[in-house]
């Protein structure tokens, strides 16, 4: 499984990546593998179904109105993380989910944010 990294853990990474002289994942790739497994975190494994959305961690993390957004629970993904031309933040898109799901990519926001990859927006699409 791969787990979330803050943004001083990817420093770190990649400096020693450059320094025993190995490729790395680019920063796109680690927010990416970051939303993907916050996402993962809202489901529970289910024998007829293989996974559901998990009404307890709804209540745990407070985010009972996700439950409620247009999102086809099935196949959604983090499919692109792009940089701002600027270099001053991220763009991260989310497929399977309503343009307009406020309480999903506030949850993507906040814990991106925790992590330190800000500023961040994350967009959801169908």
């Amino acid at each position: 499984m791969i787990l979330p990294m803050t943004r001083q853990q990817q420093a770190e990474y990649e400096r020693r990546s450059i320094l025993m002289d190995r490729p790395y994942l680019p920063v796109s790739g680690t927010i990416r593998n970051c939303v993907n497994w916050l996402l993962s975190h809202l489901y529970y494994p289910d024998e007829e179904v293989g996974a559901s959305l998990s009404e307890f961690w709804l209540d745990e993390l407070g985010l009972h109105d996700i439950g409620t957004e247009s999102i086809n629970w099935g196949d959604l993904g983090c499919v692109e993380v792009r940089q701002y031309a600027d270099g001053g933040g991220w763009e991260v898109f989310i497929e399977e989910a309503a343009p307009e799901c406020p309480a999903l990519q506030a949850y993507i926001t906040k814990w991106l944010t925790a992590w330190g990859w800000t500023p961040v927006e994350v967009r959801t699409e169908w």
